[in-house]
Order: C-alpha cells, then structure tokens, then sequence
C-alpha cells in the first residue's frame, strides 16, 4: 500500500512566530511522524533565514511541502501581493518545495469575467519566474472569513469562476488549492465544485466545519469559529461536519493527484497532535 502524502502548515504550530527558535515543538510532531510543512512567509521563513530555516529542517529529515503567503494580487494596490509571491518563489526553490500557495483578492465592479482577466494579466511574469523556478503556483480558494470582501468579489469562492480563470491563464505552472472547507463556508456545492475543479488541482488544505448559529459563542472552544456574511461555522474533527469528504477525495483520486494533502486543523494547540493523527488516519484510510 503506497502512503499518501501529508503534511501540516506550519501556522497551526507556530501561529505567526517563527520556525526557528522553536524548534523542540518540530522534533515533537517529526517524533509524531510528520516529516512535511508548509511554510508561511515572512512568518516561519523569509529572505533573511532561509538558509538556516533549511539547514534545521535538513537536520531533522523534514522537507517543506509548500511556501504560502498573505499574497492577494487582484485589487491590491501597493503592488505587496506580487512581491509576496515572487519572493515565495524564490524561497519555495532554496527550500526544495514544489509550490506556493497564494490568493486571488477582491475589489473591483464584481464582474467575475473581468476580474479573471486582470488577475491573467498581473500573475503572468510571476508564472515566468516561476516557470524558470520549477515551481508552480496555486491559488486557493477562500470565503470571507476576515470581513475584508463583504461584495464577495473574491472570484476564488466561486468554482465555476475558478475554472474559467484556470482556462484563461492557460499555463502547467498554475493550478488550484483546493480547500473544500472553505468552499463549504462560501456556500459552494463541494461535491459539485470538486467534480468540475478536480483535474485543475495541484495542492489540497483539509479541515473540516459545521455550520453553527450565528449568536453561538464559545460552544466549542477547542475549534475555531468563522463567519462569512451572516452565516457562522466552526471547524470539527475531520469527517465529523458537512464536508463531502469521501466524495472529494474519490474525485481527486479519479484523475491522478495522490497528494500533498496539508492538515490544518484549526484547533485548539493541546488538541493538536490528537487531531493531527485523527485527520491523518482518515485521509490515508480514504485514499489508498
């Protein structure tokens, strides 16, 4: 039986530290049996440590699955989004990872057509750098989970918008994030989403959610909770909530992808390990 990839962000470990100085909490969850991350910057790593962030991780026989960053790019102003991923790029290189994982935006008129063709336009030379990197950016989905989009002119939330502008940017170093979870909490069909989306996908996040009453707090306190316009959700053990998970993976085993599969629990940290393994055992149980 072949093993399926999975690795942990880095985030539900460290929140926004760093990597580096806190290191006996990496020997815990390599000694756990997890031996990939993906890596946030300028959180776990940046331009400044990245040789010392590799060494560390080379000395305990952990490799870094993915570089992520707070990177919007479509109505983001200041130019930030693009320097974000580029810089993640070259980082994902120096590190050995096979990809970034960024994210799409929002702003603009609401017109989905139009926003993709902008966005076509600004990840264009980061494709290039990319390309030469042997690297390949994804894009993941989102909801508005931080009240940056109440309009919800983010296009990622919407799976027929992701696929046309998979079609429109037309090129093998970019493919999709797929985050079921969050398509749930955007008030997606995720069964749906992933029969369309599933051939376009190059890198997966998995948690899981319910939808809970929007006055609800504190009901769980070990899970975290997010809303998206009025509805309310809380994050659950992986295969307990709404997510169509076994559907899902069915339909990403049925083209071919066998993984990375990032856990992201969104738990409390003395849950972590505990769920960590939970959500390990289901995937690998559902996959192979």
């Amino acid at each position: 039986m072949t093993e399926i990839p999975v690795s942990v962000a880095a985030p539900e470990l460290f929140g926004t530290g760093p990597l580096l100085g806190n290191l006996d909490r990496l020997r815990e969850l390599r000694d756990f049996g997890f031996t990939a991350l993906e890596l946030w910057s300028p959180w776990q790593v940046d331009s400044t440590n990245v040789a010392e962030v590799r060494a560390a991780l080379d000395s305990l026989g952990m490799t870094v699955s993915c570089v992520s960053s707070p990177s919007y790019l479509h109505g983001e102003t200041t130019g930030e989004g693009g320097r974000l991923i580029a810089a993640s790029i070259t980082l994902a290189a120096e590190l050995g990872a096979g990809r970034v994982n960024t994210y799409f935006g929002h702003g603009g008129t609401g017109d989905d057509r139009a926003a993709a063709s902008t966005y076509a336009r600004m990840v264009e030379p980061l494709l290039r750098q990319a390309d030469a990197a042997d690297v390949t950016i994804v894009l993941e989905n989102e909801f508005d989970a931080f009240g940056h989009d109440p309009e919800h002119y983010d296009i990622s939330r919407r799976a027929r918008s992701l696929h046309h502008l998979v079609r429109l940017v037309d090129h093998p170093r970019f493919r999709l994030n797929f985050d079921a979870a969050n398509f749930a909490c955007a008030g997606e069909n995720v069964a749906a989403a992933a029969a369309l989306l599933a051939p376009d996908v190059g890198y997966v996040h998995v948690k899981d959610v319910v939808t809970v009453a929007p006055e609800e707090d504190g009901g769980a306190p070990e899970w975290n909770r997010y809303t998206d316009g009025d509805n309310a959700y809380r994050t659950v053990q992986l295969g307990t909530g709404e997510v169509p998970w076994s559907e899902v993976l069915d339909r990403l085993a049925a083209v071919g992808y066998d993984g990375p599969f990032t856990l992201e629990p969104h738990c409390r940290a003395d849950a972590l390990f505990t769920q960590l393994a939970v959500s390990r055992s289901y995937i690998q149980g559902s996959v192979a």
